[in-house]
This record gives C-alpha cells, sequence and structure tokens, in this order.
C-alpha cells in the first residue's frame, strides 16, 4: 500500500496517510510512532468532503483527504507533545510578523465556530470575552523589532494562550465539537511564536533587523515602532495606577510625566532623515527619564507585575533610541560618502559579515574571500583598512570595503 506523508505536519514524529486495507479510496489510515494507526480520514458520500478523526477530535470538512490529514495530525500533535528538538530564533522581522499575522487571522474563525457552540451568549462566554479582546491587542501590536519588543509580543501572546487553554478544557459535546479544531489550531500557532520570539529575544543583544546596530530598515518601521511605545504607554500606565488601591500623589504626577513625553514624540516619518532622528532619540531620552521617575515612584507601592511592565517599557524606549539613533548614522554616511541609502544598502547585501561583539570587529568576505575586517574607533565611528576617515556607522565601512574590492 502506498503512504503519503502529511504536509504540514510540524511534529518531530512522522505521520504518514495510508489507504485501509479494505478501503474502495474512501478512507484512510493515519500512520504514527512505531506503526500504530492514530486516527483516520473518511469520505462522507453525501457532502463529498473528507474528514480527519483522532482521539483528540474531529477536524472540519475539506475538499482533499490530505488537507483533512493535516487537520487530524495537527490535533493528535498537539494532545501527544514530543521534546522539542530546540526551537528556532526568528531570522527576521518580517518572519515574526508572518507568524502574529497568521494568529490574528484565525480571529474570525474562532468568532464562527463560537456562533455556533454557544448561540447568542458567544460573547458571554468568559474566555472567549477574555480571548476576542486579546486577539485584538495582539493584532495591534506586532512591532516585534527589538528584544523589548519581542519580550511585549510574547506577554500578548500568553494574553491569548490562557484563555484559549482554558476553553477547550471547559467545552464539552456539541460546544466542543465546534471550538476544538479552532481552539488547537490557535493554540499550536500561539505557543509556538511564543517558542520562537523567546529564543529571538535571547539570541542576540542585537534587534531582529537592521544588522549589529539595529538601524531600522524599512520605510515607516520607525513610526511602527513610536505607535507601540504609545500604545505600551497608554495602556500599562494608566492600568499600573488604576490598580493600585490608594495611589499617592508622585505616583500620579510620574504617570503623567510619562504619557507628556510620549506626546512629545513625532507622529510621521521620525526616521525620515539624520535630523529627524536624532531628534527622536532626543525625545526618547526625555521618555526614558520619565520611565525611570515613574519606576522609582512604582517601586514604593506597586505589585511585582507592575515593577516588571516598567522595566518592559524602560527597555523598549530605550532600544528604539538606539535604533534611532544607528539610523541616523547611516543616514549621515549615505549623504556623506556614498550618496544614498541604496549604494550602501546593496554593497553590504553583497558582502558576508560576522560580527565579534567582544572585540567589536566585524569580518568581511566577497565571494568568499576575506577583504579586511572593519572596527570600531574609540568615538564610537567605524573604521577599516584604507579608510582615510572613519564612518559613523558601521555599514558605512563595510559599503567602503566592498567598493573598494570590488573591479571598477
Amino acid at each position: 500500500m502506498t503512504t503519503l506523508p502529511i504536509a504540514g505536519h510540524t511534529g518531530h514524529t512522522p505521520l504518514l496517510l495510508q489507504p485501509t486495507a479494505t478501503s474502495s479510496g474512501e478512507s484512510f489510515s493515519i500512520i504514527g510512532p512505531g506503526g500504530a494507526a492514530v486516527g483516520r480520514v473518511i469520505f462522507h458520500v453525501r457532502q463529498r468532503r473528507w474528514t480527519g478523526h483522532v482521539d483528540g477530535g474531529v477536524g472540519p470538512e475539506r475538499d482533499d483527504p490530505l488537507r483533512a490529514a493535516a487537520d487530524a495530525a495537527l490535533l493528535w500533535s498537539y494532545d501527544n507533545p514530543h521534546p522539542p528538538a530546540g526551537t528556532t530564533p526568528f531570522p527576521g522581522e518580517d518572519e515574526a510578523r508572518k507568524a502574529l499575522y497568521a494568529i490574528t487571522g484565525l480571529r474570525q474563525g474562532l468568532v464562527d465556530a463560537s456562533a455556533r457552540a454557544f448561540y447568542f451568549e458567544a460573547l458571554r462566554q468568559p474566555q472567549m470575552a477574555l480571548l476576542l479582546p486579546a486577539l485584538e491587542r495582539l493584532r495591534d501590536q506586532r512591532y516585534v523589532g527589538c528584544m523589548a519588543g519581542c519580550r511585549l509580543t510574547i506577554n500578548l501572546l500568553e494574553a491569548v494562550r490562557t484563555p484559549a487553554r482554558a476553553l477547550r478544557d471547559a467545552v464539552q459535546g456539541d460546544e466542543r465539537a465546534w471550538m476544538n479544531f479552532p481552539l488547537v489550531e490557535l493554540l499550536s500557532l500561539v505557543e509556538h511564536a511564543r517558542d520562537r520570539l523567546s529564543a529571538t529575544a535571547a539570541s542576540s543583544p542585537a534587534p531582529l533587523r537592521g544588522g549589529f546596530t539595529g538601524r531600522f530598515s524599512a520605510r515607516h518601521e520607525g513610526d511602527e515602532a513610536l505607535a507601540a511605545l504609545r500604545r505600551v504607554v497608554r495602556e500599562w500606565v494608566t492600568e499600573a495606577v488604576a490598580t493600585l488601591p490608594a495611589s499617592p500623589g508622585p505616583l500620579h504626577a510620574a504617570s503623567a510625566a510619562v504619557a507628556e513625553s510620549v506626546s512629545g514624540l513625532p507622529v510621521h516619518n521620525p526616521a525620515s532623515s539624520a535630523e529627524r532622528c536624532r531628534a527622536t532619540a532626543t525625545q526618547l531620552s526625555t521618555v526614558a527619564r520619565a520611565v525611570r521617575t515613574f519606576g522609582y515612584a512604582a517601586d514604593q507601592v506597586a505589585a511585582a507585575v507592575v515593577r516588571s511592565r516598567v522595566g518592559l517599557l524602560l527597555g523598549l524606549t530605550l532600544e528604539l533610541r538606539a535604533r534611532f539613533e544607528a539610523t541616523a548614522a547611516v543616514l549621515d554616511d549615505a549623504i556623506a560618502h556614498h550618496g544614498s541609502m541604496r549604494v550602501i544598502s546593496e554593497a553590504v547585501a553583497r558582502a558576508e559579515v560576522d560580527y565579534v561583539h567582544a572585540s567589536d570587529r566585524i569580518a568581511v568576505r566577497l565571494g568568499g574571500q576575506e577583504i579586511g575586517p572593519a572596527w570600531m574607533v574609540p568615538d564610537g565611528g567605524w573604521t577599516a583598512a584604507g579608510v582615510d576617515a572613519p564612518f559613523r556607522s558601521w555599514e558605512g565601512a563595510v559599503a567602503a570595503l566592498v567598493h573598494s574590492a570590488e573591479p571598477r
């Protein structure tokens, strides 16, 4: 009998789809560890559709058996977890965003399933009342361009995961029949994204994109970063003060100072020029001072969760300041030495670079050949062999090495 690997199955134990011995093309077995059958895929003649069945539940109706088998494999894998082989960090911000888009894209399916499961009481169901707003917050916050941004998003993923797990544990009978698969699909994506973001945040002190010093690489990334900061301040600082039974005057004053400092940040195109980047970085220093003051006041009266959030807010502020400063440095080099950002970006893309954090040196190769290191000078700029004046950014120095090594 012919067996087929089940496409889309992400578990470490391979699952196969195998026709049953007595099948006339209308049923298959799902073969798991040790060659044992762990489920079935059944064709429904009237609907002319397929469904996957395992002990953990039944998947939705599908047009082809492999898709139905993938649903069943997802259900089986979630309820039969295997030791992880190591979690891979996201290679870039785009990949992390795609993982979050996949999660928030499941919201409408959950709403539809809950309407069938709970009828007119869907929005009054306690876990759904927590789950849907948590998905909305995750949809609005997708800035994962730095370590603090990753940790912030992990917190939002946990706010989705907790009610989703509680709801799956609570539903029975017809309610479970409708809700089980969409909840498992959601939980699988949430937990996978959470683990990869945790690995990403722990893998390097550098942000996800923008290289070693973290410049913004996308046109509107600076706008998105500041929007995330504003959202955190609006939600967390207000919530922190509201949770205290009797907030003293200093804490109120400190929270107001944080809100005021954030209101001074630019709303449009904060990273459109080196001058705007530096001005934004200066304003972020003001925000950081206000957050520190708020943290000192909160230390005296606030719960541990509030103090933790203040620490995360400060980390986000400081990392964003570093990214604006790094972007200003690259823009300065583009104007003074290379003519445009495109020239720098294309030259750096052609090279292979390895950063040695302990020595602040970058090994640079072109076409597999070493073309010399770039290194940091005492004032924070970057230089390389044959460079007369230091560059403000490592990208500027690497681009200069590439241009000097390439034939004219």
